[in-house]
């Protein structure tokens, strides 16, 4: 595998849409490293500041602190966020984007579009790592 290897922290609180996602998608064959995964906001911005992940996918509706609150923490940081929305939570996603989130997928989703989603998020961060360095 030649593609650079970047990292992704999930952050879901629903266990079987984190599994999922965790094992149905080959991340390390694409070169994503993975962080622990999150089950709350709160978790999420712990995992951040320990793993430090380039990528993070995150539900915009979780408990302690919903993925808005935590995009919104993350401004000005060089993560690319991935909003994870039902969708009776559009008007949230479309603020998260409002607030630094690249990229909104409505649940359900196919592994192979958050595949795809993480991918642009990964050659995105690659190439903006590869002008500051």
């Amino acid at each position: 595998m030649n593609d650079p290897m970047v990292t992704l922290l999930i952050a879901d609180d629903e266990e079987d849409v984190r599994q999922t996602i965790l094992e149905l998608i080959p991340w390390a064959r694409n070169g994503v490293k993975l962080c622990p995964a999150a089950s709350d906001g709160l978790e999420a911005l712990d995992h951040v500041e320990i793993y430090n992940p380039d990528i993070i996918l995150i539900d915009v509706s979780m408990p302690k602190k919903s993925g808005l609150d935590v995009i919104k923490a993350l401004a000005g940081r060089r993560i690319r966020a991935i909003m994870l929305s039902g969708y009776n939570e559009a008007a949230q996603a479309q603020e998260a984007i409002q607030y630094g989130a690249q990229d909104c997928l409505l649940k359900p989703c196919k592994p192979e579009d958050i595949l795809a989603a993480v991918l642009k998020q990964r050659d995105l961060a690659m190439s903006v790592k590869e002008v500051c360095v």
